[in-house]
């Protein structure tokens, strides 16, 4: 309401959100009342702030709106207080404080429009964890329109069957020729251009999507089996990439047994491929999933295995037949003696793990 009538009266101000990463730890530690003091404290701090307005958006994200002081002085000021330690329970707490800046508000046509970046600029901050620091300016709100406009071709391409598939070729050279081929999932926009697939799947990830598209894509793969036999060509199976949300379904077995059913598709002509991230999301979920289409001949693949904090109780805690080693672990061994010793060590490791 406040905003809304700032806009209304074309008022200039700024805001700044603060995040408070550990509320949850100092919830575990303190105790649930501590941790409502130790909120209201930070409330009067904010609030006590001249001609500052203090809202509380969620459990751990409060927002301050001033027309007079300039940002940057607000800014200075919550974060000088921040480096500072809050008294929780007679202890002295450092809180683990994310910041976003919005020096400019005059960016944005009305309080709906600032809402839906703030709402963005939130994920963003969950996502990037412990002190990170977001400025809105015009670059990020460009940003957060293409995600919008995306959003739009998503679900336009979800009534519209708008989800191409393409089927990139995998050779053995072993075998002297092509043997399988994975099932790439490509979205266009409405001028005919693609939209990066780590865009537009994230995107479908936050907001649910991916679950619907995945099944969608899927059905697509099993009639393209069906229709066109590529066995008959040689190759032995298609490798199919679930989502981590999907993965989190316990629903997902079943489903896309159905469809393989209702296509007459043999489950062993398809690997499935998964992430590590799979794995620290929904670990339960994600082997009965697994063991359900592995029952049923199916395969699992871990894709892009050595990305980021790669784990090794992955390869050891999941019904795997074969694992993807990032790319950044072969180019590796070709920079380096070390890497070239530690690709050798981790395809033998590897070999030897798998099912």
């Amino acid at each position: 309401l406040y905003i809304n009538q700032m806009f209304m009266l074309c008022k200039p101000f700024n805001m700044v959100s603060i995040y408070i990463n550990d509320l949850d730890s100092i919830s575990d530690i303190f105790g649930n009342i501590n941790k409502t003091r130790l909120l209201m404290s930070v409330a009067n701090f904010l609030q006590s702030q001249n001609d500052a307005i203090c809202f509380r958006i969620e459990a751990n994200n409060f927002m301050v709106v001033s027309s007079e002081l300039k940002n940057e002085e607000l800014l200075e000021k919550i974060c000088h207080r921040f480096a500072e330690p809050f008294l929780v329970a007679d202890t002295n707490v450092k809180l683990s404080v994310s910041y976003c800046s919005y020096p400019n508000c005059n960016l944005f046509a009305n309080a709906q429009e600032l809402i839906k970046i703030q709402n963005y600029v939130h994920l963003q901050m969950k996502r990037k964890g412990n002190e990170s620091f977001i400025t809105v300016n015009e670059d990020l709100v460009g940003l957060q329109n293409e995600i919008f406009n995306v959003k739009k071709r998503l679900q336009w391409a979800l009534e519209n069957d708008g989800f191409d598939v393409f089927y990139q070729p995998i050779y053995s050279f072993e075998e002297d020729r092509i043997v399988s081929a994975e099932a790439l999932t490509r979205l266009k926009d409405e001028n005919g251009k693609f939209i990066a697939p780590e865009t537009f799947i994230q995107i479908a990830e936050e907001n649910g999507m991916i679950l619907e598209i995945g099944l969608k894509v899927f059905e697509k793969i099993c009639r393209f089996i069906k229709e066109y036999h590529p066995e008959d060509l040689g190759i032995e199976f298609i490798e199919v990439n679930l989502s981590v949300v999907q993965c989190m379904q316990e629903s997902l077995a079943g489903e896309l047994m159905a469809i393989m059913d209702r296509y007459e598709v043999n489950p062993g002509f398809i690997n499935f491929e998964i992430t590590e991230t799979a794995m620290v999301n929904s670990k339960k979920a994600l082997l009965e999933n697994m063991s359900k289409l592995i029952e049923n001949s199916a395969n699992f693949y871990l894709d892009d295995y050595g990305s980021g904090y790669s784990n090794l109780n992955y390869i050891i805690g999941l019904p795997l037949h074969a694992v993807k080693l990032d790319k950044s672990i072969v180019w590796a061994a070709f920079d380096n003696e070390k890497g070239d010793i530690a690709l050798e060590f981790a395809v033998k490791m590897i070999k030897s793990l798998v099912i």
